[in-house]
């Protein structure tokens, strides 16, 4: 019979998680230094929501960093948003968050850095919430300010990518799930934002894939680790190089987009609307 692996103290999980967070980001640090083993576009590391944004269009993603960013009103709107959901949080630091979480307690953290080693590549991610219990994460929640009543595909991998560097890290993800909140832009100063998502969220363990709230729509959803994986190793074979970048197909998303004009793969003046 073999023997039970032996099990680990909260402070030994605790220092393992430090120990390999400071190499990661030494990693980090030593490749921009130095310019060595740098991935595509000069990056030494991979962020979820970049391969959110793979998702979205891997073209868009490439003219970012070569044309430089542009402006726009829905990343204004989403950056005050998201400066009002930080508006309750209380300023700890990493270690202090995680020494809470090893303690067994129920923790909620917001903007939590997350780092990891997957297929040999560095990724790392700042989810918006992520609730903590019993040292299992078992929600994590995405704010997305817009109109629409639907997810994308690309809400859904940035959240599979979050979930996927917490599995990573060595947390057990049986039990985690995800939430995708789509708040109106109307409501991206509303103080009461953060408490109302999260009373939400967490207070309906059978929550269906969809449930309307003042000023938005919840979608919770479970989390499918092997669907993570896939999406995550299609996305590094861009950033190793191995394929060129593939320009979205939906001309709507063209249409949208701040660099349609000049973009060699635009399909919106292809569709222009009578």
């Amino acid at each position: 019979m073999s023997e039970k692996p032996e099990q680990t103290s909260p402070d030994q999980e605790l220092q393992r998680l430090l120990g390999e967070a400071v190499e990661l980001r030494t990693e980090i640090e030593t490749k921009k230094s130095t310019g060595a083993d740098l991935l595509r576009l000069d990056q030494a590391f991979v962020t979820a929501s970049q391969i959110a944004e793979q998702y979205f269009c891997e073209k868009k993603l490439e003219m970012v960093y070569e044309r430089g960013e542009i402006e726009t009103e829905p990343k204004r709107t989403g950056s005050e948003g998201h400066e009002t959901l930080q508006a309750e949080s209380i300023p700890s630091t990493w270690e202090e968050v995680f020494q809470k979480v090893m303690s067994g307690g129920a923790v909620v953290a917001q903007e939590l850095p997350l780092i990891a080693r997957h297929d040999g590549l560095v990724l790392a991610g700042r989810p918006d919430i992520v609730v903590f219990k019993d040292r299992q994460p078992l929600l994590i929640l995405e704010c997305k300010f817009t109109k629409s009543r639907t997810p994308q595909n690309s809400h859904h991998v940035q959240a599979g990518v979050y979930a996927k560097l917490l599995e990573n890290m060595g947390f057990d993800s049986s039990q985690l799930r995800y939430v995708i909140a789509l708040v109106s832009p109307e409501l991206k100063t509303d103080p009461t934002l953060f408490t109302r998502l999260l009373k939400t969220s967490t207070e309906t363990a059978s929550l269906p894939s969809h449930l309307e709230f003042e000023g938005g729509i919840i979608c919770k959803y479970d989390y499918d680790s092997e669907l993570a994986v896939a999406n995550i190793e299609w996305a590094l074979e861009y950033w190793k190089g191995n394929r060129d970048a593939i320009p979205t197909r939906n001309p709507n998303k063209c249409r949208s987009c701040e660099y349609s004009k000049e973009c060699p793969s635009s399909l919106a003046s292809r569709h222009n609307d009578p």
